[in-house]
């Protein structure tokens, strides 16, 4: 069940959301967020209507910090509550382009 849901979030990431995360951080500052930043779009194609992007890296490719991760994950719990939200799906923060075990 779990894995339906991670392989439909990526469907759906690598289609509209993606854009939606880039355009709402470029919207944000010049530089975008930073990392150890949350922030949220709509989740068009989903079941879910909230995703909750966690910032880990401050460029696509760029090595994420272990401190930024631990950072993150109250600040999410912080948001998820915040927005009414029943349950969190969170994938392992960093560890692919970031390159954190």
């Amino acid at each position: 069940m779990l894995m339906n849901y991670i392989e439909e979030l990526q469907r759906a990431f690598n289609l509209h959301l993606e854009r939606l995360a880039r355009a709402k951080c470029k919207a944000h500052s010049f530089f975008g967020y930073s990392p150890g930043t949350v922030f949220v779009t709509d989740a068009p194609n989903l079941e879910c209507k909230k995703i909750i992007h966690a910032v880990t890296m401050r460029t696509p490719g760029s090595k994420a910090k272990i401190k930024k991760i631990k950072v993150l994950i109250p600040k999410i719990v912080a948001v998820a509550e915040n927005l009414n939200i029943n349950s969190v799906a969170i994938p392992l923060l960093g560890c692919g382009t970031g390159g954190l075990d």
